[in-house]
């Protein structure tokens, strides 16, 4: 019986009716004189135990290992990603603050613009004016000149007809 269990197939029949050999219902106190305990297959039971308590601890202490290793670098990629956070802000901010200076020239350069346009529009409506006060100007000046060159005709005709007597 003790070699089927040494043997690696833990479900085979002769172990099944070995482990229900000793049902908790029927379990007897094992002290460490009583026969039981000093039986090749106890033995080899609680070192193989042992054995596997120590390999679990091991694999235990290995992924605890493999565990601070994924939280370090973890940790040191997140503090990169912090610092490359904080960098791309400054860079933003400063852009920011550049195209805003950007748009103050732009801004006071179109405030200039409107300005020449205004000043253009108030220019050529004083020049629409002149041109209008010289036109008026033309005509009373013909006028004058028409009246006084019948004035002229008018008085040539007084002095010729004065002087036709003679």
């Amino acid at each position: 019986m003790e070699e089927i269990i040494k043997r690696r197939y833990p479900n085979s029949l002769p172990a099944l009716i070995y482990a229900a050999a000793s049902a908790p219902g029927q379990a007897q106190v094992i002290t460490d004189d009583s026969p039981k305990k000093q039986s090749p297959s106890f033995v080899f039971l609680e070192n193989k135990i042992k054995k596997l308590e120590k390999e679990l601890e091991e694999r235990d202490e290995e992924d605890n290992k493999r565990i601070r290793t994924v939280e370090q670098k973890y940790n040191s990629m997140r503090m990169e990603y912090e610092e490359r956070i904080k960098g791309l802000e400054r860079e933003l901010r400063a852009a920011n603050d550049k195209a805003a200076s950007l748009v103050e020239p732009h801004t006071h350069i179109q405030d200039l613009e409107q300005e020449l346009k205004a000043a253009r529009e108030n220019h050529q409506q004083k020049m629409r004016d002149m041109e209008t006060e010289l036109e008026v100007l033309r005509e009373a000046l013909t006028k004058v000149m028409f009246g006084y060159e019948i004035h002229l005709i008018t008085k040539m005709s007084d002095i010729t007809q004065r002087l036709k007597p003679f």
